[in-house]
């Protein structure tokens, strides 16, 4: 059977502390080697229908009453156990008439009982039959230490969130000094009764709202009551974001000089030109190479010192245009445009067919400094040294 002390509680009464007593019946002087736990509940089904809150004489939870179970143990070789609870009453100022706060074997013992083994290894069933506990009803004559406005507003956190402290409203009337309490909170939060503040983290998140009581006492014993809600939800997972890669630095755009311009070129066949040494590019990724488009016969170009040079071979047909590029490593690329002219070789060939044989000719060395000068073709007021060859 159950029993509880004590067997009554007023409403304006505040946060009671109730001594459940479980004993077995039926043993015959059996006992037990190991303990005996049992699961109890609150019942609402006063009536007995199978109807839960629909009896106007049942104390319901959460509503009328706040509490909290937990297991309780008879210890081995006895037939007894208890265990304290903490009943908080919820002054509603109103009239309703006493109430009843029902305590039995949780639904899953069919027919209230406890099957169990002794110490000789039979099994035993056995009965443990239900207490009530009277909530007296103090009527609109109760304690009203709040103002009729007062509400305090349902809260919700997060688990490993730490919350905004939460004053709780303060109190007037009632005989001496008040104190203040609250119900059982959820794990990691507090409340400072001087400052009236709840404050925490919330370590564990809890199924569905919590009610809870905040109580205002007088020296009296006298207690009035508001109720709120604490709900604690678990802390949305944070997905740790990708570490952007780091962007590499863009490489300045290959390019030349703005006055890295070549000039054209007109050389002579067979006859060599002077190296032509071609402009540095700059920027780009990586190394960089060079490359001209086709030159003229007897031409060549060294990437590597970026330098044309050779003996042209034969005369083109007019100015060629040459293409210089320059290539970094992801094939992007920088040209400069130039032509090259090639001119007909020189022909000495009928330049003694000029003079006829005792004739007096210009010297050799006199003709190849002065062939292509206007002093050569007789400019005017131009004096020409010769010696006299004979033949």
């Amino acid at each position: 059977m159950l029993t509880v002390e004590p067997m009554a509680i007023s409403e304006d009464a505040g946060a009671t502390e109730v001594v459940v007593t479980a004993t077995l019946d039926g043993l015959d002087g059996k006992v037990f080697d190991d303990d005996v736990v049992v699961l109890l509940t609150f019942d609402e089904d006063i009536n007995g229908d199978g109807a839960v809150n629909n009896d106007d004489k049942a104390a319901v939870l959460d509503t009328d009453y706040v509490t909290e179970l937990r297991l309780l143990t008879i210890p081995p070789d006895s037939v007894s156990g208890t265990m304290t609870i903490t009943i908080t009453p919820i002054n509603d100022k109103k009239v309703e008439g006493d109430e009843t706060i029902r305590l039995r074997l949780a639904r899953s013992y069919p027919n209230n009982q406890v099957t169990v083994q002794d110490a000789e290894g039979d099994a035993v069933k056995l009965t443990v039959v239900p207490v009530d506990i009277t909530l007296q009803d103090t009527g609109a004559d109760g304690a009203s230490f709040f103002a009729a406005d007062t509400t305090i507003d349902d809260q919700t956190y997060s688990v490993g969130i730490a919350i905004t402290d939460l004053v709780l409203p303060e109190a007037s009337d009632g005989t001496g000094e008040l104190t203040y309490g609250v119900s059982a909170l959820p794990t990691g939060l507090s409340f400072d009764a001087a400052t009236r503040t709840l404050s925490g983290t919330p370590t564990a998140a809890t199924s569905g709202a919590v009610t809870i009581v905040y109580m205002a006492t007088d020296e009296d014993g006298t207690t009035d009551t508001l109720t709120f809600t604490i709900t604690i939800a678990e802390a949305e997972a944070v997905v740790p974001e990708e570490p952007e890669e780091p962007e590499e630095p863009e490489s300045p755009s290959l390019a030349f000089a703005t006055d890295a311009a070549i000039n054209d070129q007109e050389y002579t066949a067979e006859w060599p030109i002077a190296d032509l040494v071609l402009p540095e590019a700059s920027g780009g990724t990586g190394e960089l190479t060079y490359s001209v488009s086709a030159l003229p016969a007897g031409l060549s170009f060294d990437a590597a010192t970026r330098t044309i040079s050779g003996t042209p071979a034969a005369a083109t047909d007019g100015a060629i245009t040459i293409v210089y590029t320059a290539t970094d490593e992801e094939e992007s690329t920088a040209s400069l445009t130039f032509t090259i002219t090639v001119n007909e070789k020189l022909d000495f060939g009928n330049l003694f067919d000029l003079f006829g044989a005792g004739k007096v000719v210009p010297t050799a060395s006199h003709v190849l400094a002065e062939l292509f000068s206007d002093r050569w073709r007789g400019a005017a007021g131009v004096h020409h040294r010769c010696q006299p060859l004979y033949f």
